[in-house]
């Protein structure tokens, strides 16, 4: 049968012996059911490692396919779609400067969009700026024709004056002028003061 041991254990005291005996297999079963303990409590191990790697693998290659089809939406022109960050790791940074990047992008084109306004309601005012005076002109040479018809040579040259005035203000959108023009402009204007203040104002122009 199986390999017995025998200890022997003395009390002197009282002179008696006591005697035990132990299969010598009982180490090794014990030692046999450690070790398919410790094996499979490694293959457990192994086994929760692979389905964390698993499901870590699946979680980054869901949100990487979430910031793509937020970028293709983006793409598309759906500025107000957004990218939702659950963690705080470099996924979820990506989308939130992805977000970030978006919103800055809709304060552009609204900034854009506003200037564009702005352009606009400039270019009709100058349009009406330049009507305007065209219109007032035209007004004032059909009043000089009226005049002339009616023999009044007076105030047809004043209005020829008038109009010429605002002829060379509509024309000039120059920064510089010639001296030539200047002095012609500045001779009409004195020309009308000298109609409306008569001897009162008296002048010379030196050049």
């Amino acid at each position: 049968g199986d390999s017995i041991t025998y200890v022997i254990s003395p009390i002197p005291s009282m002179d008696w012996v006591i005697i035990s005996q132990q299969s010598n297999m009982y180490p090794y079963a014990v030692m046999e059911s450690a070790y398919t303990s410790n094996l499979l409590m490694r293959l457990v191990v192994i086994l929760f490692a692979v389905l964390l790697f698993i499901s870590i693998i699946r979680s980054f290659s869901k949100r990487i396919k979430e910031i793509n089809y937020t970028m293709e939406k983006i793409a598309e022109g759906n500025l107000n779609f957004r990218f939702s960050p659950v963690y705080s790791d470099e996924i979820s940074q990506l989308g939130r400067n992805l977000n970030n990047m978006v919103a800055q992008i809709r304060v552009k084109e609204a900034e854009i969009s506003h200037r564009k306004i702005e352009v606009t309601k400039a270019q009709l005012k100058a349009l009406q700026n330049q009507i305007n005076p065209h219109f007032l002109y035209n007004s004032l040479e059909n009043i000089r024709m009226k005049a002339i018809e009616s023999g009044n040579s007076q105030i047809a040259e004043q209005i020829s004056t008038m109009g010429d005035m605002l002829r060379y203000n509509i024309r000039n959108d120059l920064s510089t002028v010639t001296i030539q023009e200047e002095y012609e402009q500045v001779a009409r204007y004195l020309s009308m003061q000298k109609h409306l203040l008569k001897d009162r104002l008296t002048f010379t122009i030196d050049v």
